[in-house]
């Protein structure tokens, strides 16, 4: 029902609409995965899907739109065409203005690589940060009118919106105020439990809603019922009889509430404590239900993780505590970079929280890098929540003063970059 309701909305967005959809449940429930799944028609019928998601740990202002908008000018720059792009560079240079191309290139530094031959040549006069906030909500509206006005639809997801900054929220509302917008759809998806009518993103969401040319579509993501996570437990354990492991569905529902990320974490450990094991004999599952059921029910979720997290090696550990730092997406350059450690030792210590599918490996393309590097994201931010709170506040104050001025350093060494991005970065750990 939740997923036709998401498909509906994006094909009125084919058809010319102006929609809202607002993704809410409690975290872990499994909003990020349910709007990703609109990815694959999007791209099938030629439209942009852009995601950008707001990280607890990091305060930098527009972070989440400024990483989907990036998404964007990747996929431009890719086209094979050199005179393709030319158009493009015209096009947005005659969209937005010339003096306020370094104003958006400084918001999306990838943008560079499209009109960055003219920025030497433009040089605004020094504003008022209220003028800033202008030009660059000017800068953007006119923007994304240029891509719109192309037909093809652009979906906007903006992941953990209740971490967004006000200057954020403000741009989202300018963004779905733009006269005659079409082919447009935002996204929002945000902890219900953590926000109140008061909170600044219910308020933006509201004003949002207030435009009569907006179609709002709300989704409300549930946890699983028994019976579902007994469909569930019987697919993985490969058994077409469902009262065969509905004691098991019932020890993991009554452990885990339904929450799909408890769940998965729950699973996983009974599997890693081998609770849970294939007989090669009987050539069926078995499990220990009496040790199961003596188990803690996962009321915690960071305590829960924080237990799975100490059973890794000190290496892994200390990769994940300075990884925490960084935010939701690092890369092994700057793992280096704070723990003094080569890459290759940075590889080997990150693998076990790979196999225990607590960090993924990410092929993300990032400009903002001065080098090959290898990607990783933590799979969900409650681990990362949790791997933050091994440091105590004197390690975490040092690690985000250390990092922010090793950072400083790299940056000079590659002037060359014009990396606006990581000096923001820098000042925001400082």
């Amino acid at each position: 029902h939740e997923a036709a309701m998401l498909q509906a909305a994006f094909d009125r967005t084919l058809n010319g609409s102006l929609e809202l959809v607002d993704v809410h449940g409690y975290s872990g429930i499994g909003k990020s995965c349910f709007v990703n799944e609109l990815q694959k028609p999007v791209t099938l019928h030629d439209g942009y899907f852009l995601r950008g998601k707001y990280d607890l740990l990091n305060s930098k202002a527009y972070s989440a739109i400024a990483d989907a908008f990036s998404i964007l000018v990747s996929q431009i720059l890719s086209d094979p065409c050199e005179s393709t792009i030319t158009k493009w560079k015209n096009e947005i240079i005659s969209a937005i203005g010339l003096n306020n191309c370094q104003l958006l290139c400084d918001i999306i530094p990838e943008l560079e690589k499209i009109v960055g031959d003219v920025l030497n040549m433009t040089q605004a006069a020094a504003t008022s940060a209220v003028e800033l906030e202008n030009r660059l909500k000017y800068s953007f509206t006119q923007f994304v009118q240029l891509i719109s006005g192309k037909g093809k639809s652009i979906v906007l997801f903006i992941d953990d919106l209740q971490w967004a900054d006000i200057a954020s929220l403000n741009l989202l509302k300018t963004i779905m105020a733009i006269p005659s917008l079409k082919h447009f759809m935002l996204i929002v998806s945000y902890r219900e439990n953590e926000v109140g009518e008061l909170h600044p993103a219910m308020q933006a969401l509201h004003t949002i809603r207030e435009n009569e040319s907006i179609q709002t579509t709300l989704i409300s993501l549930k946890p699983l019922t028994e019976n579902s996570l007994n469909q569930l437990i019987a697919d993985i354990l490969h058994t077409s009889d469902q009262n065969a492991c509905a004691d098991l569905a019932h020890a993991v529902f009554t452990k885990t509430d339904g929450n799909p990320f408890f769940v998965k974490l729950f699973l996983q450990t009974l599997y890693d404590q081998k609770l849970v094991w294939f007989d090669a004999r009987k050539r069926a599952w078995q499990w220990n239900m009496a040790t199961i059921q003596a188990l803690h029910a996962t009321e915690n979720v960071i305590q829960f993780m924080a237990g799975r997290i100490e059973s890794l090696p000190n290496d892994c550990k200390a990769v994940m505590a300075n990884a925490s730092c960084i935010g939701n997406t690092f890369s092994d350059f700057k793992i280096s970079l704070i723990m003094e450690k080569n890459k290759s030792w940075i590889k080997q210590a990150v693998e076990h929280a790979i196999q225990s599918k607590m960090i993924m490996v990410t092929q993300q393309y990032n400009a903002t890098e001065f080098c090959n590097m290898e990607l990783y994201r933590f799979s969900h931010d409650k681990i990362q929540e949790a791997s933050y709170n091994l440091l105590s506040e004197a390690e975490k104050r040092e690690a985000h003063w250390q990092f922010g001025r090793k950072l400083l350093v790299g940056i000079q060494l590659h002037a060359h970059s014009n990396d606006h991005t990581d000096l923001f970065e820098a000042v925001n750990h400082l």
